[in-house]
């Protein structure tokens, strides 16, 4: 047992006491020629290293797919990955070694970086577990290349990376949690689409593209699109690829879910029926039909018709602008922001103190709203008299109640918005709407004119020094757009930004929806290089501060979008690397401000804080993001990483 760790790579590399503490947890084995050491399908977790012999790895076929030989180690995988034995291993001659269980195999990782990541290596370079998804993005990146795409031509590559949100992919059974992600995520027009003509800048020929054609929704994305003719569409994509990486994994989601469904349509007598308006007696289940219901509760039977003569024929065609001397979206974006800045804090704008945050807009300005405050027994009386569903819910922090309740409330009384928009301006808040094609809307707060006033009780009131500081709250920047939205920040505001703290939403590779993760590093998922993180927030503060939900802290997985990653990458880095979740944008931000402060663009002691709520488990199909967060999930964490990020402004003022 002690030669079997001295000769098997990477266990050999281990240090003495590591090999120590293994040897009493290592089992031996022996078997014969054609003895079966875990078959297809099995549940079995150890790992096995080999010392003498030969062991034949066999698909589901019967083909031997490869052969392990003495100093090496196998069935890895089933551990790393909690999954079934995906091959049988059969012993070649009478073979001789041990056995690791699972849990020790794993633990190691824990205790010893460096094995970690000679395995990592292994796993990357040798065994080609990124396969799929290095084909996947070869195949994006040549489309971009050559201006063109057939979305038949990347499925097959998208269903070969097997992607954790989407577990039904290869099922008969529609999967209605990815499609109905997927919908969410592409314009409405869709199933009437056939080319899509995907662009980072709008031609000029097309002028204002309002006027010249319909604008089109997308219900869960801030995307610009325009119905240029029937079945041709423009989309205009945000900076980076990351907008164009989730346009075209959605598209692909959509094509293999929608011919499952055509699938369904297209005997004679179901056509004749979908076009007699007679949905009820499809073939389908009855739970995929309410799924569909859902996703199209108002034009079902419309939407049934285009899938069944649409057949998924997409073309993609891509233009990128080179040598484009007009202004970038950003540039007008950080334009107006200027504007908007000086005409809120008036002749002391150009001396204010910013802090910067990146989060959804709603959370921060309602926390900040005296005028929120002052009707928050208002708001939760409107709930109890019109029985609102949220009054039945547990509410730990009892404002909690009244962000969840405002919009509703809001909406039940339209001159409400006006009477708050004036209100809070006059107080210090505004919100700049007009996004120039980025995407990206923009709340400010003058501290200055808050200073003495009622806002979040468990917030502390901003001072009255009389200093002009100004909160820059910036919405969600989509994965690799928040360098270019940052680089235009800190161009325009240099030396006086004091803080960047960013609330986001994440995917968790440990515990659950609704905890909250902070990170001390991020790691790119496109090259595996990890960037450290200055920790300012003291975890256990942070745990009292979030009325009991559960923190974890770690590093964090910045992946290029959300659809391209699969069980067995999500165990790589949650082992390998350590990373409690996976997220789109925080090593674009970091890694910006990071080389800023190298140049000297802003202070050396720019105060970082990094957040997020989990939304989603994507090791856990019941918790994925096809299922949407309800509030009582949702709320209490956002608001809790919200009071925690504003407190932290308020109180180093």
């Amino acid at each position: 047992m002690a030669d079997v760790l001295d000769t098997t790579y990477p266990f050999r590399f281990l240090g003495p006491d590591e090999k120590a503490s293994l040897r009493p947890r290592l089992m031996p084995f022996e078997a014969s020629d054609g003895d079966q050491l875990f078959n297809l399908g099995d549940r079995g977790r150890d790992v096995f290293l080999l010392a003498a012999g030969a062991v034949d790895v066999v698909e589901p076929s019967g083909n031997v797919r490869s052969t392990v030989v003495p100093g090496h180690y196998f069935g890895e995988r089933a551990a790393l990955f909690d999954e079934r034995r995906r091959y049988t291993a059969r012993a070649r001659g009478d073979v001789q070694g041990s056995r690791l269980p699972g849990d020790e195999f794993l633990a190691i990782f824990e205790r010893s970086p460096g094995f970690a990541q000679a395995f990592g290596r292994i796993l990357r370079e040798k065994h080609g577990l990124f396969a799929a998804f290095d084909a996947f993005m070869a195949k994006l990146f040549r489309a971009i290349s050559e201006g063109e795409l057939d979305i038949d031509r990347l499925v097959p590559l998208y269903l070969a990376m097997e992607p954790a949100l989407h577990p039904g992919a290869r099922a008969e059974a529609i999967d209605i949690g990815a499609l109905s992600y997927a919908v969410r995520r592409l314009p409405e027009n869709v199933g009437t689409t056939f080319l899509w003509f995907l662009t980072d800048d709008v031609p000029p020929i097309h002028g204002a593209p309002d006027r010249a054609f319909r604008p089109v929704t997308t219900a869960a994305r801030p995307r610009s699109t325009w119905e240029m003719l029937p079945g041709k569409s423009m989309v205009l994509l945000r900076d980076g690829i990351s907008d164009l990486i989730d346009f075209l994994s959605c598209l692909c989601v959509y094509a293999v879910e929608v011919r499952k469904i055509r699938n369904r349509l297209e005997q004679p007598e179901m056509m004749n029926q979908l076009l007699a308006g007679e949905i009820g007696s499809l073939a389908l289940s009855v739970e995929e039909r309410a799924g569909l219901q859902r996703i199209w509760p108002d034009d079902l039977g419309t939407r049934l018709k285009a899938i069944a003569f649409h057949h998924e024929d997409f073309t993609v065609r891509l233009k990128r602008q080179h040598h484009n001397y007009n202004s970038r979206h950003s540039e007008t974006w950080v334009a107006q922001i200027a504007e908007a800045v000086e005409a809120l804090v008036g002749p002391d704008h150009a001396r204010a103190e910013v802090h910067v945050i990146s989060s959804n807009t709603h959370s921060v300005r309602n926390c900040l709203s005296p005028w929120l405050a002052a009707r928050a027994d208002e708001v939760v009386a409107w709930g109890r008299s019109t029985n609102h569903p949220l009054m039945r819910e547990s509410w730990v922090v009892p404002r909690d109640l009244v962000y969840a309740l405002a919009r509703d409330w809001m909406a039940a009384e339209p001159n409400r918005a006006t009477e708050r928009r004036l209100a809070e301006h006059a107080l210090g808040l505004s919100s700049l709407d007009e996004t120039a094609f980025t995407g990206i809307q923009v709340g400010l707060v003058d501290l200055g004119k808050l200073a003495g006033q009622s806002a979040d009780p468990l917030l502390p009131k901003a001072p009255s020094d009389g200093r002009p500081r100004v909160v820059v709250n910036v919405d969600f920047a989509f994965g690799q757009q928040a360098s270019e939205i940052l680089g235009s920040l800190i161009t325009l505001f240099g030396h006086r930004i004091r803080s960047l703290g960013v609330i986001g939403k994440a995917g968790a590779l440990v515990g659950a929806r609704g905890d909250v993760l902070m990170p001390t590093a991020f790691v790119d998922q496109a090259d595996d290089t990890l960037a450290t993180l200055p920790v300012s927030l003291n975890i256990n503060r942070l745990r009292i501060a979030l009325a009991g939900r559960h923190v974890h802290s770690g590093p964090m997985l910045t992946v290029p979008g959300t659809l391209l990653q699969n069980r067995q990458m999500l165990g790589y880095y949650r082992h390998l690397w350590r990373c409690v979740g996976l997220e789109m944008e925080g090593s674009h931000y970091w890694r910006r401000l990071d080389e800023a402060r190298r140049l000297g663009l802003v202070r050396p002691d720019v105060d970082v804080r990094f957040l997020y709520y989990v939304s989603d488990v994507p090791l856990e199909p019941a918790s994925n993001l096809s299922g949407r967060l309800a509030p009582g999930e949702g709320i209490p964490p956002l608001y809790g990483v919200t009071r925690v990020m504003l407190d932290e402004v308020l109180r180093t003022l």
